[in-house]
C-alpha cells in the first residue's frame, strides 16, 4: 500500500503507508487529539507491523524461474453478509477478535503485465502474508480516520488518508506542514526510532504544495 500525490501540474510523488501513517500520529499528537502515551502506543504497533511485514518469507516451491509478477492489490470493505458469496481464496485473521463487526475486507488482485499461468499460481500459493499484510495496513487506515472523526480535523485526514482521489488544498497543505514543523523535537525524534521512515520527503512534497500553490489528490 502506498500514497500516490498527483499535483495538478501533472507532478507525481509516492510515499509509503508507514511514512503516512507516521506522519498522521505525529500530528494527532500535536493536535491534541492523542496524549503522548496514545502515541507511543500506537507508534509501537506499527513498528511491530513494519517488522513483520519486511521479514523475510519462506516460499513454497520456489523455483528458478526469473519472472517477475507485478500484483496490484486493492482492498476494500464489504458487508460481511456477502463474504460467504465472494469466490476466491479466504484468511482468517487470527488477532481480529472483534466479532460484533458488521463488515469485512476484501482484497482484489490484477496483474500490470501478462504473467505466465505457472507465475501467477507461484504467487497465489506465496500470496497469503501480502494480502493479509495490505488488509491490515487498509484497517490500520480506517482506525486512524476514525480517531480523529467529530474532530474539526476529521475531514481533512479523511481526504488525506483514503486514496480515493480527494483534493487537498495548498492552504491545507501550509497547515499540515505548519503543524508538523511546529511539534516538539523529542517527539520527532521518538516517531524516528519507532519509525524510520522517510517523512522528510513528504514534509517536502508538502512544501512544494506551499510553495507553488498547487493543490493534490491522494490515489
Amino acid at each position: 500500500m502506498s500514497y500516490d500525490l498527483h499535483f495538478e501540474c501533472g507532478r507525481k510523488e509516492k510515499h509509503s503507508n508507514w511514512a503516512m501513517h507516521t506522519f498522521t500520529m505525529v500530528l494527532f499528537y500535536e493536535l491534541g487529539i492523542w496524549n503522548k502515551d496514545q502515541l507511543e502506543i500506537e507508534l509501537t504497533k506499527s513498528s511491530m507491523a513494519m517488522d513483520e511485514a519486511i521479514k523475510p518469507k519462506k516460499n513454497k516451491g520456489v523455483d528458478d524461474d526469473k519472472e517477475q509478477v507485478r500484483a496490484i492489490i486493492s482492498v476494500e470493505k464489504v458487508p460481511i453478509e456477502l463474504i460467504d458469496e465472494i469466490k476466491g481464496h479466504v484468511f482468517r485473521d487470527e488477532e481480529d477478535d472483534d466479532t460484533e463487526t458488521a463488515e469485512g475486507w476484501i482484497a482484489k488482485i490484477s496483474f500490470s503485465d501478462n504473467p505466465s499461468e505457472k507465475r501467477i499460481e507461484q504467487f497465489t500459493k506465496n500470496a497469503e502474508s501480502t494480502i493479509v499484510h495490505a488488509i491490515k495496513q487498509a484497517k490500520r487506515t480506517d482506525y486512524f480516520i476514525a480517531e480523529c472523526k467529530g474532530t474539526s480535523y476529521g475531514d481533512l485526514f479523511t481526504r488525506l488518508l483514503k486514496n480515493d482521489g480527494e483534493r487537498i488544498e495548498a492552504l491545507e497543505s501550509a497547515f499540515l506542514l505548519t503543524k508538523f514543523m511546529s511539534t516538539k523535537d523529542a517527539i520527532h525524534r521518538m516517531a524516528n526510532e519507532y519509525m524510520p521512515v522517510n517523512i522528510p520527503s513528504l514534509a517536502g512534497h508538502l512544501a512544494y504544495s506551499v510553495g507553488s500553490g498547487y493543490s493534490f489528490r491522494v490515489y
